[in-house]
Formats: structure tokens, C-alpha cells, sequence
């Protein structure tokens, strides 16, 4: 497994930081399943799936396809995976690999978890998001009734292969939105991402196999201690709060122009920032840097206060929720993320405005 940076997640499995396909050929090679199934979407198949397939010797690859978006993550997406590989008469022994970015590495982890009680599935991620976010901790689902995330199971893979060729497929828009779980990495721990390191994850170049490994192991050390999120783990859904309510009504509102999720959650960084300092008495150069950083992936956003109630109402059915409070993860300072923090409607609303007034 030559040129490839390893790391041990927790359920036992590695994910594989790499600058080709050859690792995982070798791993092909050596496995023993009845039949391979590649799930993809129109965009993968397009650009991912000739790269696989060309590395990929003496075995065959049934193809599994869907069509791509957040707004196709649902049951009825989930029923076509599974009736595509009941229609390929995939057994027990069979081996999904999710070849794409979120939703597909999501959705199709699900449908492994659930199909026939569960089969092996692997994580080929393609964008940056799946590869810094998706890649470690067990996270499987879908979307329902215009809510992230409310249906899924936790599931490890067999191995994950964040294979960087595939980086050179996504447009730059698409690399910031992975690059905003990055930023969050770097808001937690309290080492703020630099210049170097954005430039080479974006432009795809210097040392962005290593920036992507520290990444991934970052929030694999996270998961590791805490795999079920009863505690530490909750600190990695700050921004999420705020960002997935504001992704959600998007998704319903805007079609094609729709925010993508780190888009959204670089918003939610701003929002829950300003939500630490009016918590916690936060330095007010915590939410100036945020916001700084913030606008790496995409320019100012503002919230119509028109839409304020809605977005609040969204944030009601969060998972995080408890007794009917809405639970938040925030910051004190960089470094310092605090959890289960409860959050009263005045106080995000208040938090909206300000964010709004920024500039």
C-alpha cells in the first residue's frame, strides 16, 4: 500500500490517504466476495467510475445508479439502491462500494447496513467533504420530511480509500465545501488552518495528502473516544445546528440554487460564534476571525428576518434536541468547544441579527 497515509478507526477498520487507486486494487485482489457492486450518481459515473474501472483488473463491477443532490437522499432513493441490488440477486456475500461524495457515501452505507441485515460496504470517497467528514465515524442515512440526517443507522465500513485523484474532478466551489469541515477542525482544536494549508487544499497542491490525513485523523481521535456521541463527540455539530437549518430550507426554496452543506455550516460558524459570546462573554475577535474564515467559501450571506421563525421551527426537530430545549455545541474560545449548551428562540434570533449586521 505504497504512497498512502493510514489511519486506524474506530470499529477497527483503516482509511487510507492516497495519492492512487493502487492500494485499493491490491485490496480487490485479495478479497473474497460473491459479486462487487459501485454505487454512483450521473456525476460519478461520468468522472469517477472510468478512473476506478481503469485501475481496477479482472473483476467484475455490477453498477448501481442514482441520481445525484441532497435532494434525492430519501426513502425513495434508498428503495432503488435496494431494488438494484435485489435485482442483481446480490446475496449476503456481496460488496457495496459508495463511489462519490456525501450522499452517496450516506445512502449507500445505509442501504449496505439494511439490506439483507447488512452487508460489507466500502467508502471510495470523491469530493472533500465525504473524504474530511464522511470517511470515519459510522454515520449512515438519509433525509426525511425536510430534515437532515433523521433516518440512518451507525455502521462502519470495511476500509475507506480517500483517494486525492479524484479532487482533480471537483469544480473549486465544491472543494470549499469540504474545506469548511477543515475550518471547523480548526476552530476545535484551536489550530487555525493557514494560508499554506488553504492554498494547497483548493488548489489541489504542496503537501494536501498530509493536510487531508491530519484532518481526518483529527476527527477520528474524537470518534474514537466517543463513537455513540454521548459527549466529546457532540462538539463536531458546532455550526451544525444553525447550518443544517438553514441548508434544509434552502434545499426546499431555492432548487438548483440551493447552498451546498458547507456553505450552510460556515453560515452556522458565524451565527453559533456570535451565540458563544452572547453565552458566554466569548472575545468579540473570536467572531471576527470566524467570520473571516468564513467567507473563504462563499461572500456574506443575510437572513431575511422574514425567515427567521421558519429557521427556527426547523431547528426544533434537530437529533441534538432534548426535552424540547434546542441543544447547541459552541465555543467559549478557540480550542474551547462546549456541548448540550441550550439556546432560547430570542437568543438566535438575536444572534441572526447580528450576524446580519456584520460586514
Amino acid at each position: 500500500m505504497n504512497n498512502s497515509l493510514k489511519i486506524k478507526a474506530y470499529g477497527n477498520y483503516d482509511v487510507l490517504v492516497t495519492q492512487s487507486l493502487e492500494a485499493f486494487n491490491k485490496y480487490l485482489k485479495t478479497a473474497i466476495y460473491s459479486k462487487y457492486f459501485v454505487l454512483v450518481d450521473e456525476n460519478t459515473a461520468a468522472h469517477c467510475l472510468p478512473i476506478l474501472q481503469n485501475e481496477v483488473n479482472n473483476i467484475e463491477l455490477n453498477i448501481v445508479q442514482i441520481k445525484s443532490g441532497e435532494q434525492h437522499k430519501n426513502f425513495e432513493t434508498l428503495q432503488q439502491i435496494i431494488q438494484q441490488l435485489i435485482s442483481h440477486q446480490a446475496d449476503r456475500k456481496a460488496l457495496l462500494i459508495n463511489l462519490g461524495g456525501g450522499v452517496i457515501c450516506d445512502m449507500g452505507a445505509f442501504a449496505a447496513s439494511i439490506y439483507k441485515r447488512g452487508i460489507n460496504f466500502i467508502q471510495l470517497p470523491t469530493t472533500l467533504l465525504a473524504m474530511v467528514d464522511a470517511s470515519v465515524g459510522g454515520k449512515t442515512g438519509i433525509n426525511f420530511d425536510g430534515f437532515k440526517n433523521q433516518v440512518g443507522t451507525f455502521t462502519n465500513p470495511q476500509l475507506v480509500f480517500a483517494n486525492t485523484q479524484f479532487l482533480k474532478t471537483l469544480p473549486i466551489r465544491h472543494r470549499k465545501n469540504g474545506f469548511a469541515e477543515m475550518l471547523k477542525h480548526g476552530f476545535l482544536s484551536g489550530s487555525l488552518l493557514s494560508a499554506e494549508m488553504r492554498n494547497d487544499v483548493l488548489e489541489l497542491t504542496g503537501n494536501l495528502q498530509q493536510h487531508i490525513y491530519q484532518s481526518v485523523n483529527y476527527k477520528n481521535n474524537i470518534v474514537t473516544a466517543d463513537f455513540n456521541e454521548k459527549a466529546d463527540r457532540k462538539q463536531l455539530n458546532f455550526g451544525h445546528t444553525i447550518g443544517h437549518a438553514i441548508e434544509s430550507f434552502s434545499l426546499k426554496n431555492d432548487g438548483a440554487k440551493a447552498l451546498l452543506h458547507g456553505e450552510a455550516i460556515s453560515i452556522g460558524f458565524v451565527i453559533e460564534a456570535i451565540l458563544g459570546e452572547l453565552k458566554f462573554g466569548s472575545d468579540s475577535n473570536l467572531v471576527a476571525q470566524i467570520y473571516t474564515n468564513s467567507l473563504m467559501i462563499r461572500d456574506h450571506f443575510k437572513i431575511l428576518e422574514n425567515k427567521f421563525d421558519a429557521l427556527v421551527n426547523l431547528m426544533k426537530n434537530d437529533k441534538k434536541n432534548e426535552a424540547g430545549h434546542i441543544k447547541f455545541a459552541l465555543l467559549k474560545n478557540f480550542g474551547q468547544p462546549v456541548w448540550d449548551v441550550s439556546v432560547t428562540e430570542i437568543e438566535i434570533k438575536k444572534a441572526f441579527t447580528i450576524y446580519n449586521n456584520l460586514t
